[in-house]
């Protein structure tokens, strides 16, 4: 009728260009919250951060000097050491503001796919010193590190390291994607594996690591393609395989593949407190090792053997793994045989 006002129209009714420039009068923190969590305009929300990033770069650094130079000339101090084994040799926090850091953390894949889409350098460093595919792995963001592994260059791969630090310092992408699962570490490897020599990247810990989830297929295709990972020794603490597996690794056709590998070893203690593979098993509060356990008995390894006047028991006592005492307990004993098989 002709009395009638006109409907007014909704944001959403607006011409792109009129919603977006209406959009950029929010800053970055509420732009990639509307991109996360509002379906309507997110990717409205994401063209003004791309056109954002791509007026001024306000994520990234672009080398190692701008890391320094951010942090007067020094190293930033961005690492949380660990136990060396169970997690990567450091895990990254956050001191001050990083905001790639953070969008990594929280698992934001969308922003960071923009921001890739706007020019973003892959090989950048967030503002801790962080490069994007070490964050990821280092935290355990799966979707985030599978796809930089397949956007990445495969030189970059091999020979680029997670972070700033001193030379020989910082794990390489494969050592660390080693830390994080053997499913990740084949995508890295099917990437680099046709650069010549790749096989001097994988380091001594990155393949003692692999034999704490490795399957026995990945060990084979492995050693087919020139790295061996049955004959291990992590440095300085002087533990073969068959720690790792005894630590963590529930894939029983690995114990077989070293078994046919390395039989002998299965009862080496290690350089740094004597332990066996045995007393490793018995003494792990993350994971059940009863399987383990059960298994290396009946292949060969020796409970009877002491450190210190202890024994596995006594570290699976020590451990509260009470059930692990009882059966290496009952395993020492003249009626043990029929736990041997």
């Amino acid at each position: 009728m002709a009395n009638e006002t006109p409907r007014p129209r909704s944001l959403l009714e607006l011409p792109a260009e009129i919603l977006q420039h209406t959009l950029g009068f929010l800053d970055e923190k509420e732009l990639r919250r509307i991109a996360r969590d509002v379906e309507d305009l997110a990717s409205h929300a994401k063209e003004v951060i791309k056109l954002r990033f791509r007026q001024k770069n306000t994520y990234t650094l672009p080398d190692e000097a701008a890391v320094l130079e951010r942090h007067g000339g020094r190293l930033p101090d961005n690492v949380l050491p660990t136990n060396h084994l169970r997690h990567p040799c450091e895990v990254p926090f956050i001191r001050v503001p990083d905001t790639i850091a953070g969008i990594i953390r929280t698992d934001n894949l969308e922003i960071l796919k923009a921001l890739i889409e706007a020019g973003l350098d892959l090989m950048s460093f967030s503002f801790g010193g962080w490069r994007l595919l070490g964050l990821a792995l280092a935290w355990g963001n799966e979707a985030i590190a599978k796809y930089l592994i397949d956007k990445m260059q495969p030189e970059d791969l091999l020979y680029g390291v997670c972070r700033v630090g001193r030379r020989g310092e910082p794990p390489n992408f494969l050592t660390l994607a080693a830390y994080y699962s053997a499913d990740i570490f084949r995508r890295m490897w099917q990437r680099v594996r046709g650069l010549p020599n790749w096989q001097g990247q994988v380091t001594e810990v990155a393949r003692f690591q692999l034999c704490r989830h490795a399957d026995a297929l990945l060990a084979w295709d492995l050693a087919e393609d020139g790295v061996d990972i049955a004959v291990c020794l992590m440095p300085f603490l002087g533990r073969n395989a068959w720690h790792a597996v005894a630590e963590s690794n529930d894939n029983m056709d690995f114990f077989e593949y070293l078994f046919g590998r390395i039989p002998e070893a299965i009862n080496n203690s290690s350089a740094e407190n004597g332990r066996t593979p045995l007393m490793i098993a018995a003494s792990e509060q993350w994971h059940d090792r009863t399987n383990a356990i059960q298994w290396m008995l009946r292949h060969g390894a020796d409970p009877a053997i002491e450190v210190g006047g202890r024994t596995a028991a006594w570290f699976a006592s020590a451990a509260h793994n009470f059930h692990l005492a009882s059966l290496l307990s009952s395993s020492s004993s003249p009626y043990s045989e029929s736990l041997r098989g």
